[in-house]
């Protein structure tokens, strides 16, 4: 009887040091090209939008789109923080960012967990989890909330957690 007790203990640490030595898969990191692709532009802004898969990088992703330049770059970063608190101190980073200009972002109502359109400069920003997808066009006064918003809630569902 003391042998089977062994042998069943001996078992089940076998078995639970083989479940904890499996590989724990990596999130897989998502490109921003891969988070506003062609279709999704298109759809948005026209037939003539062309995204630029070349010349971006990891994080940033243009598109050329008539009349105006249009980016998307995701970051990482502010963990810890609430939504609310991420947006304020998002809002205070984009006088850094656009020296001169008035930032007064209205916000974006079922968008991410928190998000922003500032119309002077043609960005809207969304907070999904510990990530942000900052959305600008050039010229700003090309864009509308709505084409930005729209392109934005394709893209949000694709951001990595």
């Amino acid at each position: 009887m003391k042998r089977i007790r062994w042998v069943c203990v001996c078992g089940c640490l076998l078995l639970s040091l083989s479940a904890c030595s499996k590989k724990q898969e990596v999130p897989k990191e998502v490109k921003a090209c891969d988070v506003i692709p062609q279709p999704d532009v298109q759809a948005v802004f026209g037939g003539a939008a062309k995204v630029d898969t070349t010349g971006g990088t990891a994080n940033k992703c243009c598109a050329d789109v008539p009349g105006m330049k249009l980016c998307a770059t995701i970051a990482r970063g502010i963990a810890g923080l609430s939504a609310r608190d991420k947006y304020n101190v998002y809002v205070a980073e984009l006088t850094g960012k656009y020296p001169g200009q008035q930032i007064l972002p209205e916000g974006v109502a079922d968008l991410g967990d928190t998000s922003g359109w500032l119309a002077n400069v043609g960005e809207l920003f969304v907070f999904k989890g510990n990530v942000l997808l900052s959305l600008t066009a050039n010229p700003p006064e090309k864009a509308t909330l709505a084409q930005m918003k729209a392109l934005a809630e394709k893209a949000v569902p694709r951001l990595p957690q």
